[in-house]
């Protein structure tokens, strides 16, 4: 998944925990470890001098250490630090790494070759770019609610997969509206409330809602058909973050069994939500503050074009023998 020598922070106040997981990291994901027990000392490390050695791929909360506000303010103050940087909550991947999936920890025997673990990067970076590419191509918001939903669904095989913004004219904000969801797609916008709700939690302090099984969260399920009418049986949900603020949400679903997300689908899926959300903006902004959009486009495409840069990297040369 990554590229040797990337780090990942893990802030953790059990030393136990903390260990597995940084080993599982190691093992499965080709990354290293650094282990802070205290969110200040994040805000430290934060403030400190911009060298390579502070600069971390991925960031992991447990949000017991502080508290789910503290743990929030850290993770917008990290995200506007380094905008390459995904950052998670532990709650969202601690069913990869806990007993019942226990299997899903063990490290395959291929990961210690380096020329899987390049395939592997590849495989991602292939499938970063189908799932991207729509996004940035879409060219209204009605083809970007459309197409977000659709890509998600086609990439990770999902029952059903939805986007939703926030009713933002409402304050405090009480609604989200369902604008784009397949398979199933709605005939006209549909309205949920977000009161007293897991959604409300997870739009309030930036939480990915990650549950493999919904059997073991029934309340959970309750909300969900409640909301948008369907039985599932697995549920990952993100929010869309926009300059420290929420405006909405993207979400896949299974009907029939459950499903565990592992981490380079949580990378890909935070990215996607963090593409989204621009596309969204900009495209409100072009469609209804007559932003001349075409022309920063233009200006763009002229600065790449004069310095040559290519927007993807390329890929990893293995050496098969």
């Amino acid at each position: 998944m990554y590229k040797k020598e990337q780090k990942a922070l893990l802030v953790v106040k059990d030393q136990s925990l903390g260990e597995k997981i940084a080993s599982y990291l190691n093992h499965r994901y080709n990354l290293r470890t650094e282990i802070m027990a205290d969110i200040l000392e994040v805000f430290r490390e934060v403030g400190a001098d911009d060298s390579a050695d502070h600069a971390w791929d991925l960031v992991i909360f447990d949000e017991t250490v502080a508290g789910l506000q503290p743990a929030s303010h850290a993770l917008k103050t990290l995200k506007a630090k380094y905008t390459h940087l995904n950052v998670l909550y532990l709650s969202t991947i601690l069913e990869i790494t806990e007993p019942y999936w226990h299997k899903e920890a063990e490290p395959l025997p291929e990961y210690l070759q380096e020329d899987f673990r390049a395939d592997q990067i590849n495989i991602q970076l292939d499938k970063l770019i189908e799932l991207l590419t729509p996004v940035t191509k879409a060219d209204s918001l009605a083809d970007l609610y459309e197409t977000i939903p659709r890509v998600m669904a086609n990439t990770f095989r999902a029952d059903w997969a939805v986007c939703s913004v926030l009713r933002l004219d409402e304050k405090p904000v009480r609604r989200g509206v369902v604008v784009g969801d397949y398979p199933e797609v709605l005939p006209i916008p549909t309205e949920f409330q977000l009161k007293g709700s897991y959604l409300e939690e997870m739009l309030t302090y930036f939480k990915p809602i990650h549950i493999p099984d919904l059997d073991k969260d029934k309340r959970f399920r309750r909300e969900l058909e409640k909301k948008f009418t369907q039985r599932f049986h697995s549920a990952l949900i993100l929010p869309l973050q926009y300059d420290g603020n929420c405006i909405g949400l993207i979400g896949l679903f299974t009907h029939g069994a459950g499903r565990l997300y592992r981490l380079p689908d949580l990378d890909m899926l935070q990215r996607l939500a963090d593409m989204s959300t621009v596309a969204i903006v900009t495209h409100f902004y072009h469609e209804h503050g007559n932003l001349d959009i075409d022309g920063i486009r233009e200006e763009i495409k002229r600065s790449q074009d004069q310095l040559g840069g290519e927007v993807f990297s390329p890929k990893l040369k293995t050496t098969k023998k």
